[in-house]
């Protein structure tokens, strides 16, 4: 009886660490996705800031030839 015991918990025991290590898999997983969407969040951001920068760069110029007599007096 006691050896039958023995072996059910020794099953149960590595079943229990099986399961363990694939729930720790499964939230490592997890983190790297979470890492990967943050950063294309800011990649986005930046690739944003920097199209908006350009079309300033070509605007500001133009709306200065157009109304720069007004906004210089």
């Amino acid at each position: 009886m006691n050896k039958g015991l023995a072996v059910k918990y020794r099953t149960l025991q590595g079943q229990y660490v099986d399961m363990k290590s694939k729930v720790m898999d499964m939230f490592d997983e997890r983190n790297r996705l979470e890492a990967g969407i943050k950063d294309l969040k800011q990649l986005k951001g930046i690739f944003m800031c920097g199209i908006l920068s350009y079309k300033l760069k070509i605007r500001i110029p133009r709306l200065y030839c157009l109304f720069g007599e007004v906004l210089i007096g």
